[in-house]
């Protein structure tokens, strides 16, 4: 399914080549994670623009996501509020795990334009 750039959607033309990221010639693409709990009411939104955000550069809309209810989530992501996006360990809105226990982020989900930017600054070399 081809989707469509809505309007006042960044030019695509100045991202960079996903195909030469990196200088080996082949896409490295950066390591993309959702962290997040069920019940916070923003995790439909940043899975959305997730997938907007990386569709639109041409890059598969993959994640890994991480639910802070399971045991088995790694201790570097507790303390992060639902929903965080970290694209090569790094929050795109700058934040640092600082809570004990569930907390929906105040800021709510990430837009996709945020997670485009953050995504662009993992490529420069």
């Amino acid at each position: 399914m081809e989707r469509k750039s809505s309007v006042g959607a960044p030019d695509r033309r100045s991202w960079p080549d996903p195909r030469r990221l990196g200088g080996w010639g082949g896409a490295i693409e950066p390591i993309v994670e959702l962290i997040y709990f069920g019940s916070c009411p923003s995790v439909g939104v940043a899975r959305q623009a997730l997938e907007d955000a990386l569709s639109s550069m041409g890059l598969s809309p993959d994640w890994q996501e991480w639910d802070l209810e399971d045991q088995t989530t790694p201790a570097r992501l507790r303390g992060y509020g639902s929903p965080t996006v970290l694209i090569g360990g790094r929050d795109v809105r700058g934040g640092s795990p600082a809570s004990e226990g569930l907390a929906c982020r105040a800021d709510g989900a990430p837009s996709a334009d945020e997670i485009r930017r953050v995504l662009m600054e993992a490529w420069i070399v």
